[in-house]
């Protein structure tokens, strides 16, 4: 380190000199002790600055907006989160059998989307949602394939009461206890730039309904 290079020829021409000059090696070891101690504290701000700086998901960023605008957020307790990360234009067509069903069709390629809806339903232990987030005194929560909820997620879900108690109880996901006709919030994400987004309040779900222009090729 340069540093401790330029200390140890200090104190080595120290040694060599006659007493005006040790003073003045005792001023330049002070000078060069505040050099490191101010090299230091720089390298550590900066370090803490890189650790604190984190990147939210598209969930969390529809989770803030709805609780901060949605009126629906000021009415219900409990929130269900669905993410799209393929979105599909549902196509009517028919059959050879002269049925008609919903098949996928166009790919929407350049968005992502996040559903909310509020619906209060129980889960057993083995199914329960894997992620859990509590807003002022509100739940949100969703699941992610492939991760384990945590004992935090647990306690939250119990705390509103959406874990089955019964031991009995089947381990397949229970209906969705809502309101058919009830609006779900709909946001359409930019895939390269989830702060880029639009909002469709509707009754419909995703895919049944023409998404709104994003702008997503637009260059910022």
């Amino acid at each position: 380190m340069v540093i401790h290079t330029r200390l140890r020829l200090i104190i080595q021409q120290g040694f060599k000199s006659d007493k005006h000059k040790y003073v003045s090696m005792r001023k330049m070891l002070s000078t060069a002790a505040i050099s490191m101690s101010v090299f230091i504290s720089c390298t550590t701000t900066r370090v803490s600055d890189t650790k604190g700086k984190h990147t939210d998901g598209p969930i969390e960023v529809a989770i803030a907006d709805y609780a901060k605008t949605n009126k629906q957020f000021k009415k219900e307790k409990v929130f269900v989160v669905t993410r799209y990360d393929t979105l599909y234009k549902m196509e009517l067509v028919k059959s050879d059998s002269q049925v008609y069903k919903w098949v996928r069709g166009q790919i929407y390629d350049r968005i992502l989307a996040v559903n909310i809806i509020s619906g209060n339903k129980q889960f057993s232990a083995k199914m329960c949602p894997t992620h859990a987030l509590e807003i002022r005194g509100k739940l949100f929560y969703w699941w992610e394939e492939g991760v384990a909820p945590t004992s935090e997620t647990m306690n939250l879900l119990s705390k509103y009461n959406l874990i089955q108690t019964d031991i009995d109880s089947r381990t397949s996901l229970p209906e969705r206890l809502t309101d058919g006709s009830q609006k779900g919030a709909d946001y359409f994400f930019c895939r390269n730039n989830i702060y880029k987004y639009k909002v469709v309040n509707t009754t419909k779900a995703i895919g049944y309904y023409e998404p709104p222009y994003v702008g997503c090729d637009n260059k910022e």
